[in-house]
């Protein structure tokens, strides 16, 4: 049929590095379905581990040491003064509580989802401008029977619902769903919950309960459209592709939109715009590492609920701009995704180890330690509990 001959078009343009596509009779997950037809199978490449921590190996392999990123550091204002052609530049220290001030010949705002607030603060004008599609995924917890990720036609729209084992997880997912504002678009509500369960009753035998749901992940994507752009279109019928607009005026370059496989060439582009804009003023600093250099693995240490070992806090402190407790269980390990409630456990089972977190996170401040757990908690009850409450 037509979605084989795709596939195989798919595998010869990736080379046939992996398995031939092919039409599979039987699979082991299939007991778990309700319709137990025949399957088309498909071999790809998948991130294992983490997400957040390729994303962060692969920007800091090839940062130079004169290169630092200010994380958590807010921008808070600034102008442009033509006489010396610079930008005078106000931002914050979210962590250190600084005030700074940043001088820069060119403004590059790669502010994602926030690229059209900060322009507007700035008083720049561009074509272009994002449109938000908003995607939540349910992470239950895995049956052993699944270790094969299955993709299930949707009969409303042109698009397709996973079931994608991760760990002790199965994610569910995702929605696609466009919004108008960013703050919301980062909170799961309930019908992003009920659309899911009810697509999970459609497909499968058994009934999840809330007891199954270990975690939910939801976040927004910047779609990149002409300013003019007024229509109303199911996020997946718009391009993923990037747009660069520089500012006829001014030397504030902005980057709408893209994925991370067209993120090269972004760069790229992004990397002329700015040579046609300024001299450089010294040669560029070597990176650290080349690019394809094996990482060194991390040390090592024991969570409460998981099998495998997770990075040291430590050592993610020291090397990786690890700051707050949710940078660790979220964006640096996969505990908040992999154990219920971020982390916390059903029953705050792990607060005590949470709270050890927290003391090293903080110093040895114990005050400073308890306010960094409390902040957590109260989010996980507002992110997750209520939310589950509500079904």
């Amino acid at each position: 049929g037509p979605i084989l001959s795709a596939m195989y078009l798919y595998w010869f343009l990736g080379g046939c590095n992996r398995k031939r596509p092919a039409l599979e009779p039987r699979f082991p997950e299939q007991e778990q379905l309700i319709h137990q037809c025949p399957g088309l199978l498909f071999e790809e490449g998948m991130l294992r581990y983490s997400d957040s921590r390729f994303v962060l190996h692969w920007l800091t392999r090839k940062r130079a040491p004169q290169q630092t990123a200010l994380n958590y550091c807010s921008f808070t204002g600034g102008e442009y003064h033509k006489k010396e052609r610079l930008w005078h530049l106000e931002a914050r220290d979210g962590v250190g509580g600084r005030e700074l001030e940043i001088r820069s010949r060119v403004v590059i705002n790669c502010g994602g989802v926030w690229t059209d607030r900060i322009n507007r603060s700035m008083n720049i004008e561009s074509a272009y401008r994002h449109v938000f599609s908003k995607g939540v995924f349910i992470g239950f917890q895995r049956s052993g029977d699944q270790t094969t990720p299955l993709i299930f036609a949707q009969q409303e729209v042109n698009d397709v619902i996973l079931s994608i084992p991760w760990g002790p997880v199965a994610l569910w997912g995702p929605t696609e769903e466009t919004v108008q504002e960013i703050e919301p678009g980062f909170t799961v509500s309930v019908d992003d919950m009920e659309f899911l369960l009810e697509q999970y009753r459609h497909h499968m035998k058994t009934v999840p309960g809330r007891d199954s749901i270990v975690s939910l992940r939801c976040g927004i994507r910047p779609l990149a459209v002409k300013r003019e752009y007024a229509k109303e279109r199911y996020p997946l019928d718009l391009s993923r592709g990037f747009r660069v607009s520089t500012d006829p005026d001014r030397p504030w370059i902005s980057v709408y939109g893209g994925k991370i496989t067209g993120c090269g060439r972004a760069a790229e582009v992004v990397a002329d715009r700015v040579a046609a804009l300024v001299a450089p003023s010294h040669d560029p600093p070597g990176p650290v590492a080349e690019p394809g250099e094996p990482e060194q693995p991390p040390p090592t240490t024991s969570f409460p609920g998981l099998a495998k070992p997770v990075p040291a806090l430590k050592w993610c402190m020291q090397h990786e701009h690890c700051h707050t407790l949710g940078d660790y269980l979220r964006r640096r390990t996969n505990i908040a995704q992999w154990v219920p409630r971020e982390g916390l456990g059903r029953q705050d089972e792990n607060k005590e180890h949470l709270r050890a977190l927290c003391l090293t996170l903080a110093g040895g401040d114990a005050e400073a330690a308890e306010r960094e757990l409390e902040m957590y908690s109260k989010q996980v009850r507002t992110r997750f509990d209520r939310v589950l409450e509500q079904l």
